[in-house]
């Protein structure tokens, strides 16, 4: 049904469209160009997440890789995760909790499988779980939606809060465009989005709608509950719906995606035609701007946020419960399972110019998240496996033969937190600026943090710029590392306490005509690091009585060697990572090659990551390291109709990246080559 509705609401908009719609906007320039923009005026693209106001390259005190939708388009990838294999410090894989999944990092920190020390931002709409912290399950961000992506490195929460631990991840969506695209490619691929825009006087709407199925392609695998090896698929089904309409100053606007998955793995377990996962989010945002003089100005953020996720999984093998159930039964352990959370948001931001040269930004964030209703519906009684498994009781296991008994495996507990922040930036001395805040959380389960900033950017001369930044940042354990409850596989912690980060860096900026270079060195210093521990067999989490130290170096390097060709370049060595970070790669590189010549481009990407590790019955087990190779032909018919084809992974490499669990003998299958064609009409 979601392949059908989403698919079939991008056709049928498609005949209303010239009738209903107003042009969107037909600048050319910087859009339909890919080198109108030079390499020194990139350097002037706005940023606004990293201080809640407009910077660029040069000035903003943070290191941050920015892509513009341009850069975006002409690259062989689809989604958000992919991109970020492209940012020094950052670094994404598929997991093994469901096959659309993908966790990411920055900077090689990142406990559990999802990406909690990450901030993802939609048009300044936090887009983290209120459960787990991560992003959605599942959920996989179009880059067809995208404008423009900021993606920040270090620690954000002096804005923020928690979650905004490594790293931000702020993007802003494309608002006046009105456009359909469709593509098709191996393994059934179908993908169909849709952008539409119109302006009536003082009202303004937007519709982005976006769906895409896909049959999966096939793996052969070890068997998780037997010494051979089995096939396994991972199908996939989903879609996207972004909707908006605003009068003036006021917006309204309504978010909603949905992401099924077959087969493949469920919590590093397979189980092929009873495995599956459903996530569903709903997020409602009302927002309202007041400018009160040309200095001072007022932006009002209300939210509500809905997050389900549904998912089947094969705990046991045949037989393995058989004497130590009640009545005895050769049947596997079977689960389904349900999860709920919401969230309530209220964001009150304020901005402040003193002069032409110095403002104050500030403001407070209230937020409630609630676990609501996290179940499992077992053939076997769940919470006495656990006990017996704990040896907390000798008694039989009961069976009950269907999913009429549920078992509750999460503490469906809630929490407020208040969030105050203060930020002052000002000049420092001759082309240097400070930046200078903090924020103080209070959360009603722990207690309170405070995290502050300070930065100063030096403009040693036309070309070169020095940056000088520091930084702390907190995260607040999640609802699922504390509740998780009756599991035995995995357990909450309800001791958990926040953990904190400091964080220095000194970065390196030059930019000539042609040549843009980006060099940095930073060092982290953790407290109270909550880790992930194998206890018995069974995944908890725990803050470490140590401190956990990393350092290293990035590179960004952009040449604009003609008008028709340009190359990009990132390098990351983690010099110093902690024993907990062996699942994260400790060496990384990308390059890009592009080139444009009248209506066509071409381009070309290349990823690199260096060897990871996992865990395997307590061992660490090494995996491979492994290049990766994107490339798209793009042409340009006229300005309303392009056409394109692409491949992802073009040499069929062969991969595997790192479970979080201790059970897999190997790591997580990737995808191998996926190819693709698809047009592209601007109305």
């Amino acid at each position: 049904m979601t392949r059908i509705f989403f698919l079939s609401l991008v056709t049928l908009f498609l005949p209303f469209c010239e009738a209903s719609i107003t042009l969107a906007d037909t600048t050319e320039d910087v859009q339909e160009n890919p080198f109108a923009m030079s390499l020194e005026q990139l350097m002037q693209v706005e940023i606004t997440g990293a201080t809640l106001t407009e910077k660029s390259l040069k000035n903003v005190p943070a290191a941050v890789t920015v892509f513009t939708r341009e850069e975006i388009s002409r690259l062989g990838m689809d989604y958000l995760h992919e991109l970020l294999n492209l940012v020094p410090g950052y670094q994404s894989q598929r997991y093994s909790d469901m096959s659309t999944g993908s966790n990411y990092s920055s900077r090689g920190r990142r406990q559990g499988a999802n990406s909690r020390e990450v901030l993802l931002l939609l048009d300044g709409r936090p887009m983290n779980d209120p459960r787990t912290g991560g992003p959605i399950s599942g959920k996989r961000l179009p880059l067809g939606q995208i404008d423009r992506v900021e993606i920040i490195r270090g620690p954000g929460s002096a804005i923020y809060g928690s979650n905004a631990f490594t790293g931000v991840i702020n993007v802003i969506t494309i608002k006046n465009e009105n456009k359909a695209a469709i593509s098709a490619g191996t393994d059934n691929h179908q993908e169909g989005e849709l952008h539409l825009s119109h302006q009536s006087g003082d009202w303004h709407s937007r519709l982005y709608a976006h769906g895409a199925y896909d049959r999966g392609q096939d793996y052969t695998v070890h068997d998780t509950f037997s010494a051979s090896s089995i096939t396994t698929t991972d199908p996939s089904q989903g879609g996207d719906i972004d909707l908006a309409i605003g009068h003036n100053n006021t917006l309204l606007s309504l978010s909603h995606s949905q992401t099924n998955t077959d087969d493949f793995y469920t919590f590093e377990l397979l189980s092929n035609g009873f495995n599956s996962n459903k996530s569903r989010d709903t997020l409602l945002t009302l927002e309202q701007s007041w400018n009160w003089h040309k200095d001072l100005a007022t932006h009002l953020l209300i939210g509500h946020r809905e997050s389900d996720v549904w998912f089947n999984s094969q705990i046991t093998q045949a037989g393995s419960l058989v004497l130590i159930s009640d009545p005895p039964s050769s049947d596997p352990l079977l689960a389904q399972s349900i999860v709920k959370s919401n969230a309530q948001y209220l964001q009150f931001h304020n901005d402040w110019t003193l002069d032409k040269n110095s403002s104050i930004q500030g403001g407070l964030e209230w937020r409630h998240e609630a676990e609501t209703e996290a179940r499992a519906y077992n053939n076997f009684d769940l919470a006495e496996l656990t006990a017996l498994m704990n040896g907390e009781t000798a008694s039989p296991v009961s069976y009950y033969g269907n999913f009429d008994h549920f078992t509750q495996i999460g503490s469906e507990e809630d929490r407020n937190v208040l969030g105050i922040y203060a930020q002052y930036q000002r000049p420092l001395w001759q082309h240097a600026e400070l930046t200078m805040g903090a924020r103080y959380d209070k959360y009603s389960d722990i207690n309170g943090i405070l995290s502050p900033r300070l930065a100063v950017v030096q403009q040693l001369t036309a070309i070169h710029t020095l940056k000088l930044l520091y930084g702390e940042a907190f995260r607040a354990p999640t609802l699922a590392e504390t509740g998780l409850l009756n599991n035995p596989l995995q357990v909450g912690n309800p001791d958990l306490d926040h953990e904190t980060i400091q964080t220095w860096d000194l970065i390196w900026m030059a930019q000539w005509q042609k040549l843009g270079l980006n060099l940095g060195w930073l060092h982290n210093r953790i407290n109270n690091p909550i880790a992930q521990e194998i206890v018995n067999g069974i995944n908890t989490y725990t803050n470490l009585d140590k401190k956990e130290t990393s350092q290293g170096v990035e590179m960004e390097a952009n040449l604009q060697v003609s008008p028709q060709w340009l190359l990009r370049a990132t390098f990351t060595r983690l010099t110093e990572l902690p024993d907990s970070a062996f699942r994260e790669a400790d060496t990384l590189g990308s390059f890009m090659i592009n080139y444009e010549k009248n209506a066509w481009n071409f381009n070309l990407v290349g990823i690199y990551h260096s060897e990871r590790e996992m865990l395997s019955d307590n061992t660490h087990l090494t995996l491979n390291d492994y290049w990766l190779l994107n490339s798209k032909l793009r042409y340009r018919y006229n300005k309303n109709w392009q056409f394109f084809v692409q491949a992802k992974n073009l040499l069929d490499e062969e991969y595997q990246t790192t479970a979080q669990g201790n059970g897999l003998v190997e790591g997580i299958a990737n995808r191998g080559r996926e190819l693709g064609v698809g047009v592209i009409w601007k109305f």
